[in-house]
């Protein structure tokens, strides 16, 4: 048995960090055979919502300091890996504080480290306004050497809707949405890179081209953490 805790920083959006809650179980289950209930990681969520930040992720003020206030809080509750359920906020990676003992998992890094190991070297980048405005993703498929393209702008803003209707917990119309903008992206994997997307995405059984799925990724990164060196 081991003290380490896993914490998740939900709430930008809510959906999101469920989704990785619920995958990291899977994960355990199913590379880390975990039955009894024991064998799962000790685990915290937090769901502290910024007020004003929408389905664009676009950053207020106040965006940064309630997420670095839910990353201490999970570090004062003994969590010594934590994972944002939410891409935009990996832009303000570098200014979140943690003590010398916590992870903190950088989600766009993992997504490219991931592609690039399932030998992917084009994809379709899908992620909100803000992420496309930033470059967040960038840098990071530049180091691995991972050619992408955006969605076209009428789609892209399709897909800012389509990551609202997931915050607004619409799930059906946010799959049959997805389904329309993908049907004319065919040929390519899709990097679901906005922590929303996969939510919509994998109840849409026509997609056929090959999806990377961000929450999984987070999800995987966090249960590989806390399963090292525990002989699993």
């Amino acid at each position: 048995m081991t003290d380490k805790k896993i914490g998740i920083v939900s709430g930008v959006g809510p959906l999101a960090g469920a989704d990785v809650l619920t995958k990291i179980y899977k994960v355990s289950a199913e590379k880390y055979k975990a039955v009894e209930d024991i064998e799962y990681p000790k685990l915290i969520l937090t769901n502290l919502g910024v007020n004003g930040v929408g389905n664009t992720g676009k950053i207020n003020k106040e965006f940064i300091k309630t997420v670095q206030g839910q990353v201490t809080f999970l570090e004062e509750s003994g969590c010594s890996f934590i994972g944002i359920a939410c891409n935009t906020a990996h832009l303000f990676l570098n200014k979140i504080k943690l003590n010398k003992h916590t992870t903190l998992i950088n989600l766009p890094e993992e997504v490219a480290k991931f592609t690039h190991d399932q030998n992917i070297k084009d994809a379709l980048l899908l992620c909100s306004a803000e992420s496309k405005k930033q470059n967040l993703y960038q840098p990071y498929l530049n180091k691995y050497g991972i050619s992408y393209s955006y969605l076209k702008p009428n789609d892209t803003k399709l897909l800012d809707y389509v990551i609202g209707l997931v915050m607004a917990y619409k799930i059906e119309d946010s799959s049959a949405l997805i389904s329309k903008i993908l049907d004319s992206y065919r040929g390519k994997p899709v990097l679901a890179s906005c922590t929303e997307l996969p939510v919509a995405i994998n109840q849409v059984k026509t997609i056929k081209d090959k999806v990377i799925d961000s929450n999984y990724i987070l999800a995987l990164a966090l249960a590989d953490s806390y399963y090292d060196g525990q002989g699993s």
